[in-house]
């Protein structure tokens, strides 16, 4: 499964990437602390699944096998690359905030025991 980040800077409205929603905590940690682009573009390449990027000539990329250094660095507006770093940032805290919500009791004895009220006579 993947989540749909679509850019709103002015002039790339149309702009998306679909970032995968497996990670691990080591990934997460690796990315929060790592500033070096090729850290970043090994993320981009393992957690994009699909994408509609803008380069500057105008013409898009929507095959993120052409996502190479070389293209993220000579033919993408500084603006929506700092965007694609952003979102693999917000993708992970995304993330994160899940497992807490995907547990529930496994009786309703809890809910009702939450729910019930008493009544005086």
């Amino acid at each position: 499964m993947s989540v749909r980040y679509i850019c709103t800077i002015e002039g790339f409205e149309d702009a998306w990437v679909d970032i995968s929603e497996a990670w691990t905590r080591q990934e997460i940690q690796e990315l929060a602390q790592s500033t070096e682009i090729t850290v970043v573009m090994d993320y981009w390449n393992r957690k994009i699944v699909a994408c509609h990027l803008p380069l500057v000539d105008g013409t898009y990329i929507d095959d993120i096998a052409l996502l190479t250094q070389e293209v993220l660095t000579d033919s993408v507006d500084v603006r929506f690359a700092d965007f694609m770093g952003y979102v693999l940032v917000q993708a992970c805290g995304w993330v994160r905030t899940l497992g807490p919500l995907s547990g529930r009791p496994s009786s309703d004895s809890v809910a009702k025991a939450k729910t019930q009220t008493t009544t005086k006579e």
